[in-house]
């Protein structure tokens, strides 16, 4: 049987990072290394675990290589869009609102990959 345990993503600034999924997704730092030469971070949000992987890339290797999108859930989609707004963070893509009930927005990290808020009903939890 297998289980998610992280999920990786190369950024361009480790320390740039961090603060940003600390200041905008409550991230927890859980543990840094080294390994062949790349600093990793590896940050809690929610049951989530995130690998942050920063080999020395410039921001333009690590932008064309992010094409993946992490999506997040809140109970408070409109709270969470202010949140992001409040620091200077441009809406991608959104507000869409699904037929099965979910609403959904994109804004993009410091590293250029998407990130999705979404909110979605009570009724069926997929996290």
């Amino acid at each position: 049987m297998f289980t998610t345990h992280h999920i990786g993503i190369n950024v361009h600034d480790l320390e740039a990072t961090l603060s940003f999924y600390k200041r905008l997704l409550d991230a927890t730092l859980v543990e840094r290394m080294a390994l062949n030469g790349e600093e990793l971070a590896f940050i809690r949000i929610g049951n989530t675990l995130i690998e942050l992987v920063d080999s020395g890339q410039d921001k333009e290797e690590v932008s064309s290589a992010s094409s993946i999108h992490l999506a997040f859930q809140t109970n408070n989609l409109t709270d969470a869009i202010v949140r992001f707004q409040g620091q200077q963070i441009k809406l991608e893509e959104g507000p869409y609102h699904l037929e099965n009930g979910w609403k959904a927005v994109y804004f993009r990290g410091i590293n250029n990959e998407l990130i999705e808020l979404i909110e979605c009903p009570s009724t069926k939890d997929y996290a």
